[in-house]
């Protein structure tokens, strides 16, 4: 009986910062204007998609925490 070949643990951080510095690298020398198209013209995954429609809305910060109280 063999085990299973390890594989190499995934870095999401490493790879959440690759992501940020490839799209950093696009949109550099783009406007504010520019950026806003690029971001419009980005597609999104059809599982993303359905995650996003499944989600709650997301309530603001601290809404229902009770007020931080003196003493």
């Amino acid at each position: 009986m063999s085990s299973p070949t390890p594989t190499e643990p995934v870095s999401y951080v490493k790879l959440l910062r690759e992501i940020r510095d490839r799209i950093n690298e696009e949109i550099a020398d783009m406007t504010t204007e520019d950026r806003l198209r690029w971001h419009e013209s980005q597609e999104v995954s059809p599982a993303l998609r359905e995650l996003f429609s499944k989600a709650n809305p997301s309530s603001p910060p601290h809404a229902g925490r009770p007020a931080d109280q003196d003493g």
